[in-house]
């Protein structure tokens, strides 16, 4: 029984699981950094056609839902700071639940869509084809994110058209 469910897993998990762990903590800090200064693009190229499975996946899926939730996790956290601080100082003008909750989801937003780019980014690093037929892909059935944000095309148009 433990064998079908594991089985079961394995045939519906998605294609990007397939990539080896190793390679996965090679990919991953270049998709969720900051200041990327530490050389996270440079590693993910240097994987070369292994990593092109998982970028393709990064493209189309965005991030993981642990990223996604740990991600949210903690912007709703810094909205919980900046009313507290306001609250403290006594700004009498209080950020609306309205407003939190646009903020968060533009953070968010951001988040998704430069997750998906700097896959992008890698994945013209290693093969200039794959990128822009990726963001062909993305562009013609864009993600809710890249709906709402439509300015952001914008970054994705050094590696494909998204009209």
């Amino acid at each position: 029984m433990r064998r079908l469910a594991m089985l079961a897993l394995l045939v519906g998990a998605p294609a990007c699981w397939s990539v080896p762990e190793v390679d996965r903590r090679e990919i991953r800090p270049w998709l969720i950094c900051g200041d990327c200064t530490d050389g996270e693009l440079a590693r993910v190229v240097a994987l070369g056609e292994r990593a092109e499975r998982y970028l393709r996946a990064a493209i189309a899926d965005g991030p993981t839902r642990a990223d996604d939730s740990v991600m949210t996790a903690q912007l709703e956290e810094g909205v919980t700071r900046a009313r507290r601080y306001r609250s403290d100082r006594g700004i009498l003008a209080p950020l609306s639940s309205t407003d939190s909750v646009g903020v968060i989801q533009r953070q968010l937003d951001d988040f998704r869509l430069r997750y998906r780019l700097r896959a992008v980014q890698a994945l013209r690093q290693i093969d200039a084809r794959s990128d822009s037929s990726a963001v062909l892909r993305l562009c013609a059935d864009p993600p809710p994110e890249l709906v709402r944000q439509a300015e952001f095309r914008a970054q994705f148009a050094p590696f494909g058209t998204c009209p």
